[in-house]
Formats: C-alpha cells, structure tokens, sequence
C-alpha cells in the first residue's frame, strides 16, 4: 500500500507517517505540508515529503512527479490558530485546501480510502450543554463563532457534498475530543492545550506568560474536557485504513466517555484551581487577543470551548469498528504509557 497523508509536520499527521512506515505492508508515504518535514521523520526511505500549501499550491503535480500510486489518504493538515487579523487567509487555507484534497481523490481512480479529521468543536459549546447527555454522530453540528469550529463545519458539509454518493471511495471521518498522550505532552515541540494542561508538558514550546499563568488551573464556569489517547487515535486511522468498514461514508466521534471536570483536572496535574465566572473569562480572552495580537490564543469565541461542556459518546467505534479503548481520559492525560514513551523518556 501506499498512502499520502497531510499535515506531517503537525501533531498526528507526523505520528501516523512514523507508524506506517514501520508496517510491511506499506510500501511509500507522501508526505505533504507547508512547513518542512520534521528531523525525527527526515532520512525515512519510506517517505517522500512535498512542502506545499494545499489550498495554493500546485501540490499535484508534484505527487504525479513521484509515480507512485496512492491507495489511501490521510488529510489532517489544518491552520488551527486564527491569525489576529489573518481570518480570512485562514478559512481560505482550509477549505479550498480541503478541497483540493477531496477533488484529487475523486480524480484518481486507484485512491479507495479517504480518512478525513473532523472535530467535536462543532457540536457548539453552549451553557445549555449537559454533562449526562452526550453528543453523538447523529447530534446536530452548528457554527459557533469560534473560527477552528466553524472551518470543520464548513469542511464537513463540503466533504459530503463532493464524496457522500460516490461508490468507490471509503470515508471514514474521525471526530476526537483533545488528543494526548506521551509524544503530545513532551515529544512535540509545539504549544497545546494538553500540553499546557499537563504537569510534564515541553515547557519550552509554550510562551513565558502562559507558563507562569500555567501554575494555575483556571476553571471557567462549567469546565470539562474528555482527553483520547494518541494510540488510540492511530489505531482507528488504521481501521478506516487497512479494513473494510461496515460504512462506505462512515462518521465515528472517538473518545471515552470518562469526563474530567476542572476540580478533578487540577488535582491530576498539580495546580492551583481558580474559577472564573464566563462572562469575566470571554473579557479577559478579547483583551488578551488584542493585546498580544494573537500570540496568545485566545481567539474571539474560543472562550466559550473553556467554559461551557462537550461531552460526546464514542462507543461507535466499539460496537461498529471493533476498537477497544487502550486509555481512558483520565490515564490519556496523566499517565505516560503509550508506543511513545521509550522516546520521550530519553
């Protein structure tokens, strides 16, 4: 087989590319992002990397030049942060970047496997949201006003519209809550959410004032999160991947369903609780947008994401795709266990 994944030098899209190449049965990886690829992947014989932006590069071309015939693709790349003042070069970057990955699929007959990653951020994060009463893949989607949401809104509905009624390519759409584990609290040299969440997070891929603010565990209103683990993650790409799944277009939330509310969340990672009321929180967000002209992300709406609950039931991919979770969200983020930890712990 071989597969082109998006995103490599972000998070999950550079661990996918690292497992696979690992596999027998995986012959090359197309590597495509518009960042060059990472050192720990660089040198790889399985891999061919393409830096290009897929919204306004000729990035085809230079997959055509490699003649080698995908049979699967893996799309994870996406501008996750807004840039202050960027939000429209944003959207662009991820739909029409989106879009020239989903046309190229259709274009190419030998492609029969398409993992595309959604998000659960556009269930809405609303003060009407229930702790007991769980999102599913059958649950209402929304725009939010919060821009990463409503890009994979859009994105959803645009996958649909081009893929939905096709016969030959199954689509498996992937929708986690936050993504950690060993190499997403240490190995990766970027700033997160689990990161900054985490006890032992790489400090040094987060900014000076949030690290000092990160002594704290800021408690906003009703905070929970549901935490997945990276190779649990990795093991439901593999599925859409390398079986047949009982969907041809098939839509799977992954995550437990243990729920860390924010009490319990600072006692498992050390800190110093602190509740703030929402409406104090969505001020101190806008005045910090604007006064570090986004460097810090507080990006207008994402206020709501730390205040207000989106608790999602996974067991879909138990009970369709046979998957078992390895980790529930409270050992995702508190315990480092994981095909990672060997490497992060040198």
């Amino acid at each position: 087989m071989n597969i082109l994944i998006t995103g490599t030098s972000g998070y999950i899209g550079g661990m996918l590319a690292d497992q696979y190449t690992k596999r027998d049965d995986v012959s090359q990886i197309i590597c495509i992002d518009k960042d060059p690829l990472p050192q720990w992947l660089a040198g790889n014989p399985k891999i061919i990397a393409i830096q290009a932006n897929l919204a306004i590069d000729n990035w085809q071309d230079e997959v055509n030049k490699t003649n080698i015939t995908i049979d699967s693709v893996v799309h994870c790349a996406w501008q996750i942060r807004d840039w202050y003042g960027g939000r429209e070069t944003v959207r662009m970057w991820n739909l029409q970047g989106s879009a020239s990955v989903f046309q190229w699929v259709l274009d190419n007959p030998s492609a029969t496997r398409l993992v595309y990653f959604s998000s659960i951020a556009q269930f809405g994060a609303d003060k009407k949201n229930s702790e007991s009463v769980l999102f599913t893949t059958d649950s209402e989607t929304r725009m939010t006003g919060y821009c990463y949401a409503d890009d994979k809104y859009e994105v959803d509905y645009l996958l649909r519209d081009m893929l939905q009624d096709n016969n030959r390519v199954q689509v498996t759409v992937i929708k986690p809550s936050t993504v950690t584990g060993p190499r997403g609290r240490i190995g990766v040299g970027k700033f997160s959410l689990a990161a900054a969440l985490s006890a032992d997070a790489n400090k040094s891929a987060i900014p000076w004032p949030v690290q000092w603010m990160l002594r704290f565990m800021p408690v906003i209103g009703r905070w929970t999160r549901q935490f997945v683990h990276e190779d649990d993650i990795a093991d439901v790409v593999t599925l859409g991947l390398f079986t047949q799944t009982p969907q041809q277009f098939g839509t799977y939330i992954v995550s437990p369903n243990d729920i860390i509310d924010g009490k319990e969340m600072a006692n498992l990672t050390g800190k110093i609780a602190i509740y703030i009321p929402p409406r104090l929180a969505q001020i101190g967000f806008g005045f910090v947008w604007h006064l570090t002209r986004g460097r810090i992300p507080t990006a207008p709406g994402v206020w709501k994401f730390m205040a207000y609950p989106i608790c999602v039931d996974g067991s879909l991919v138990t009970t369709e795709l046979g998957h078992t979770y390895s980790y529930s969200s409270k050992q995702a983020i508190s315990e480092l266990r994981g095909r990672y930890t060997p490497s992060v712990k040198k």
